[in-house]
């Protein structure tokens, strides 16, 4: 379960970026992703957070990658 990645917007990531084409993103938050509704609870849900923690499959191995919300 999860969403892949199919694209990034060169916009997205300026620098060095934890997320790659191909990644299925599993958890955000600790939140499973099964559904559209998911993504969107997860989305209004960012507005209070320091930092996004994305569970994603790359190449068969799941890693967590770590996005510090700050602002600016």
């Amino acid at each position: 379960m999860g969403y892949s990645v199919q694209g990034l917007s060169p916009d997205f990531c300026q620098t060095q970026c934890p997320i790659e084409t191909g990644d299925l993103i599993q958890r955000i938050n600790g939140t499973v992703l099964e559904r559209p509704d998911d993504a969107f609870r997860i989305w209004t849900e960012l507005w209070v957070a320091s930092e996004v923690a994305i569970e994603l499959m790359r190449d068969d191995v799941v890693q967590t990658v770590r996005i510090p919300i700050t602002d600016g």
